[in-house]
């Protein structure tokens, strides 16, 4: 099961010929752009976080991973209730090449999680990207490989993992 903003079903695309690789991924131009190879589909049912969560009684969740290549803002659409509740603490994206293809950008992703800190993960800590010190600025922009983490505003990273 997948998680969008919508439950549903959505083709996942990966490599013709594999049985499942590490870039599958619901955006057909991974394949068409990034790897320019032929690709397969499969159908793949989504859910919302929101609708799973309320389901299963989940009450916290100390640390969200969404690696969903290029597609965070559907992910976090569908838990907006969750994350305004204040169920999720914790929030971990990936931010790459795949967020041109959707148009997402570090400024959108911080609109999604309001009332969190984001920040670029990096070899030594962690920097500021869009915080309560720190204002959004257009050079974080980057479509490279990245992980960033998002800490909810009074849950701030130890001092000494900053940069």
């Amino acid at each position: 099961v997948g998680l969008s903003d919508n439950p549903g079903t959505f083709p996942l695309y990966d490599y013709a010929g594999s049985d499942g690789s590490s870039h599958a991924s619901f955006l057909p131009a991974t394949f068409e752009v990034l790897y320019t190879s032929s690709a397969t589909t499969d159908q793949v049912v989504v859910v919302t976080l929101d609708d799973y969560i309320a389901k299963r009684s989940i009450a916290a969740i100390d640390l969200l991973k969404v690696d969903v290549e290029g597609l965070e803002l559907s992910v976090l659409a569908g838990a907006s209730k969750t994350i305004a509740d204040g169920v999720v603490s914790m929030v971990q994206l990936e931010f790459n090449a795949h967020n041109l293809f959707t148009g997402t950008s570090l400024l959108s992703l911080s609109k999604a999680l309001p009332g969190f800190d984001v920040y670029r993960v990096l070899s030594n800590g962690l920097a500021p990207v869009v915080t309560q010190g720190v204002p959004y600025n257009s050079r974080a922009e980057i479509f490279k490989y990245a992980n960033l983490v998002a800490f909810r505003m009074g849950a701030e990273p130890n001092a000494s993992l900053l940069r």
